[in-house]
């Protein structure tokens, strides 16, 4: 995505749609993964319509809404709200199946964790950028970056270990999946 933004830099003289095409791609990716865990449940067919939801918000976001001269963040808000509730089912379910003996071994739990933790401390961050950017305050906007891009390591050191934690797959896939 950094030579994407470069080059945008240099066609157009600003990187806002790479952006969005990010937070777009980011929201899918998340929402894929959960549709995925939640496949043997009632959520699944949930998990697909919102999917489709999402993609149909990004783009009026990005089309309509804000516009590719403001940073997309009602479309951050909306993916933070859909994944931090996701995470919270899956919580739920373990809780009260008691099927979690050891979260600290647990790749799923951890990787939720992760996002859980990714999510909320970036919410914020993306609300107010857009304020910072149209103030043309461009010490904030580099200290905002700052701190998503620690936040985004966390998140890089956090899923290692997830991946770590499973190995090589000799089982189905389908082993972390609830059921």
């Amino acid at each position: 995505m950094f030579g994407f933004s470069r080059l945008a830099i240099a066609l157009w003289k600003y990187n806002l749609a790479v952006g969005h095409a990010t937070t777009f791609g980011e929201g899918l990716l998340y929402l894929w993964y959960f549709r995925r865990l939640f496949k043997n449940t009632k959520y699944k067919p949930v998990a697909t319509i919102l999917m489709a939801a999402y993609v149909a918000f990004a783009l009026t976001d990005s089309l309509y809404l804000e516009g590719f001269d403001k940073l997309n963040s009602y479309t951050n808000a909306v993916e933070s709200f859909l994944c931090i509730s996701f995470i919270f089912l899956y919580f739920e379910y373990f809780l009260l199946k008691g099927k979690l003996n050891s979260p600290t071994r647990n790749p799923v739990f951890i990787t939720n964790c992760a996002i859980l933790i990714y999510m909320t401390s970036t919410v914020g961050i993306y609300l107010f950028l857009n304020n910072f950017i149209a103030q043309n305050d461009a010490d904030a906007v580099y200290r905002i970056y700052f701190i998503n891009l620690v936040m985004l390591l966390f998140l890089s050191i956090t899923l290692a270990r997830a991946f770590w934690l499973v190995g090589p797959v000799a089982t189905p896939a389908d082993r972390y999946c609830i059921s």
